[in-house]
This record gives structure tokens, sequence and C-alpha cells, in this order.
């Protein structure tokens, strides 16, 4: 899964579906490391799943501000062209 392919789109309802696919995925995700004991796992293990947990974690809460501004530009598409 490309993390940052939501911020290459430009249509809010596909950005919309993308961040809804990526929270499903992340509950998911969290539910198997829920069944995981940490302890057998090795230093670069626990690494690469820390390191990817705050991955996740960034992307999904820039993408909310992202669909924020995707409706507001939507918002004033009018009044944008308008302009031009």
């Amino acid at each position: 899964m490309q993390l940052d392919a939501i911020f290459q789109e430009r249509d809010l309802a596909r950005a919309s579906a993308m961040l809804g696919e990526l929270e499903r995925h992340a509950e998911i995700r969290d539910g198997f490391l829920a069944g995981l004991e940490l302890d057998q796992l090795s230093p670069n293990e626990r690494y690469t799943i820390n390191h990817d947990d705050e991955e996740i974690a960034e992307t999904l809460a820039f993408a909310h501000f992202y669909l924020i501004h995707l409706a507001d530009l939507e918002a004033h598409t009018p009044e944008l062209k308008m302009a031009a």
C-alpha cells in the first residue's frame, strides 16, 4: 500500500475513499499486531513495526487535513474560475 498516494489524488470522493481504505487497513493491522508477542521479534522487526506505525499515523492525520483542503477547493472552484 502506497501511503502517500492519497496526496496525489485531486478528486474529493476518491481521496475520501482512499482514506477509508487506509483507516480500515490500519484497524486490521492493529488487530494483527495486538496478537503478536513483540518480545519474540528481533530488534529490526520491532523497529520496522514502529516505523510503519508512525508513518501510518502521520499519513492518517495529514490525510484528514488534505480532505478538508480538497473540500475547500471544491467549494471555491466557481469563484476561482471566474477570477481566472
